[in-house]
């Protein structure tokens, strides 16, 4: 996640930064990409945990991935 001191829509500086975004059952969620979407089994599934920045002052939220690059690299395999 950035280093996010201040808030990109209010310009405050009263951050959280990691802020878990959790289901009803208080499990992280998670973005996927399958790098072979068309595939009935064996999609290559990548996932990434969520998380979240954000202001203390407006409430504006940021969402942020942990392992961009891997999505990114599953999502170029899909297109392929």
């Amino acid at each position: 996640m950035p280093n996010t001191n201040q808030c990109a829509k209010c310009g405050g500086s009263q951050m959280i930064p990691g802020v878990r975004v959790v289901s009803g059952s208080d499990y992280d969620i998670k973005l996927r990409v399958d790098a072979h979407p068309e595939a009935v089994v064996f999609k290559q599934a990548h996932r990434a945990v969520l998380s979240a920045s954000v202001s203390g002052q407006c409430g504006f939220t940021e969402f942020y991935v942990d392992e961009p690059a891997a999505l990114y690299e599953a999502h170029r395999e899909a297109r392929r």
